[in-house]
């Protein structure tokens, strides 16, 4: 029996679609029948990895617009978090020079991270003023 070239592609692409239609499906969730729902203190004691431990994001630079400051600039709300400006451990920059928080105006756009080493995800590491 002789079959067209084209022929064994197309039943290859069709079978492969179907493949890939199954893998797309929503799962469900299953239980046994008869078994009974896993106990609270069960599910609350399932190990937890810490935020720090699943990724360190800290050092990745963000963008924001300042929406509002505390007094003398030692807080500055940006992206709906109020953010610290540490002396001494917060830098910032504006055309590559060093500057102080005096700088920092509403509506101004920055790029910043976060301080290394601090767990708190509040404090201020580099900002780049433009």
């Amino acid at each position: 029996m002789k079959t067209k070239p084209g022929t064994l592609v197309q039943v290859a692409l069709a079978g492969i679609a179907m493949v890939l239609s199954c893998v797309a499906l929503p799962s469900h969730a299953v239980r046994a029948v008869g078994a009974a729902a896993p106990s609270p203190e069960s599910v609350r004691s399932v190990h937890h990895a810490t935020p720090l431990a699943q990724a360190d994001d800290r050092s990745s630079l963000r963008q924001g617009v300042v929406t509002a400051l505390g007094e003398q600039n030692h807080w500055v709300h940006v992206n709906g978090t109020w953010m610290a400006v540490v002396e001494g451990r917060t830098r910032l920059f504006r055309h590559g020079k060093p500057v102080a928080a005096d700088v920092l105006a509403k509506g101004q756009l920055l790029r910043f991270t976060l301080a290394p080493g601090r767990n708190d995800g509040m404090t201020l590491g580099v900002v780049y003023v433009p």
